[in-house]
């Protein structure tokens, strides 16, 4: 199989693909559509990703275990696919189905737009990404869905104009995530071939799945709720300012899930084989790597904001700046949950455990936007988005601390060295009015005064990570 480093790229590459290529336009459309209907786009895709994660029925997490725990038995791959395939088939189809009943029945005010949306709806059917990371073949959904996602951005410069073409913005971001799941099944025949299946054979399958979608459905409740409970109360131009700060925030996290997807297959196959050592030391670096990166990037989002918000969206985000130095706090802690449930609690599964801490934070984060979202709107969403990632964090941590007791000092130096990027950037920040410049400096200041410290560190304290980040192969590489 391909090198950990190598996959852990290619999946980087397509996080950051579905995350930053809307960012790249996010100047432009933010100024050509305003805040009102970034606001409207934002609310009928929240709607439209729940029929999507119900399409999935957590197949993207559980099919990729499975995969990767039969990958080397060509057979064997043949018949878990078709299994999980033909389940898959008929469980997206209905929830495709009930997305256009949906539309017809509830969302009058916006229909055309939601319409629009079910191109996003129907992609889920064919979405077969859980079989290419169980394999651990990332490259090839990058190179297929790196050429739909340049195309989807030219043609939003070249075809949205004004705010009357909110449905144009619409319709390329939705086709396009249709092309992207059709495009790589032309290279499903290579690895797989698809094999009769008796329908009794899917019955095992179905109550790992159930129990790994309650934990998706809440984690994707209590990531998408706030929008939606923004557009419940009104909150529309909220919604807009809240949206591309949420946008900006997922560009660290799909760092975070790239290290996440790749590993669950890689540990997922280690305890398959009983091979504990390898999976100790696998642990005990990529603790130290998740931590760094994402203290790193939360403080360093929360330093830029006020400079970058402004000059990146223009003064009507300005809302936005506030919103991201308080979603910044939640970097570390999904950086931590993302660890602890992918390289942990998946592989080993112990799925009871990830479901229950993402059903209570779901539960906290809609009790408490009930509440701030009326009194203080997009600012009560944020602090109901950091508290809630929180009580899961608490949730998924306490049961198996003893095992991963040695990776909590790791926390303590990215702190430290956040602390003092931070304060770095903000007196950068002072060197010059004119915003261009100085959300240049500020980001070359956090950048070398974190890496460096961050380097030191590693070189001097932890010399064994510098090691497995730069040797060509890693325990339990096969």
């Amino acid at each position: 199989m391909g090198s950990l480093k190598k996959n852990f790229i290619y999946q980087t590459l397509y996080q950051i693909l579905v995350v930053i290529l809307p960012l790249i336009t996010a100047p432009y459309i933010a100024r050509v559509l305003g805040a009102d209907n970034s606001g409207i786009y934002s609310y009928s895709h929240t709607i439209a990703n729940y029929f999507v994660v119900f399409g999935m029925l957590g197949l993207e997490q559980y099919g990729n275990r499975c995969i990767a725990k039969v990958r080397d038995d060509r057979d064997e791959t043949n018949r878990v696919f078709s299994e999980l395939l033909l389940l898959h088939i008929i469980v997206s189809a209905a929830a495709a189905a009930l997305y256009f009943v949906y539309c017809f029945t509830f969302a009058a005010e916006y229909r055309f737009i939601f319409l629009l949306q079910g191109f996003y709806a129907v992609s889920v059917l064919f979405d077969v990404n859980w079989f290419f990371f169980g394999i651990e073949k990332f490259r090839l959904t990058v190179t297929r869905n790196t050429v739909i996602k340049l195309l989807t951005v030219a043609a939003m410069f070249i075809f949205v104009r004004s705010r009357d073409d909110l449905w144009i913005y619409t319709f390329i971001l939705s086709f396009s995530m249709l092309l992207s799941q059709i495009a790589v099944w032309p290279s499903l025949r290579k690895y797989v071939r698809f094999v009769r299946v008796p329908p009794g054979s899917l019955k095992k399958h179905l109550k790992p799945l159930l129990l790994l979608f309650a934990a998706v459905i809440a984690a994707n409740l209590n990531r998408m709720i706030d929008k939606a409970m923004l557009g419940w109360f009104g909150r529309i131009t909220d919604l807009g300012c809240y949206d591309y700060a949420d946008r900006i925030v997922r560009i660290p996290l799909s760092f975070i899930a790239a290290i996440g997807t790749v590993m669950l297959s890689k540990m997922s196959n280690l305890t398959a084989r009983g091979d504990n050592d390898g999976t100790r030391k696998i642990l005990d670096v990529s603790a130290c790597l998740v931590l760094m990166v994402s203290f790193g990037m939360g403080f360093g989002i929360a330093a830029v904001a006020p400079e970058m918000t402004v000059w990146f969206l223009g003064d009507e985000y300005a809302e936005t700046a506030v919103l991201l130095s308080v979603l910044a706090v939640s970097i570390p802690i999904v950086g931590w949950n993302n660890f602890i449930r992918t390289q942990i609690l998946i592989p080993k599964e112990m799925d009871m455990i990830y479901t229950r801490a993402v059903t209570a934070g779901a539960a906290v984060n809609i009790v408490i936007n009930c509440f701030l979202i009326y009194f203080f709107g997009a600012r009560g969403a944020s602090v109901a988005t950091v508290v809630s990632y929180a009580v899961i964090m608490l949730i998924q941590t306490i049961p198996i601390a003893g095992q991963i007791k040695g990776t909590f000092g790791y926390t303590v130096f990215p702190v430290f060295a956040g602390a003092v990027m931070y304060a770095a950037v903000r007196s950068s920040s002072m060197l010059t009015d004119a915003l261009f410049p100085s959300v240049i400096i500020e980001l070359v200041v956090g950048i070398v005064v974190y890496g460096s410290l961050c380097f030191a560190y590693l070189k001097i304290r932890q010399p064994h990570v510098l090691r497995a980040i730069f040797r060509k192969k890693h325990p339990g590489s096969s």
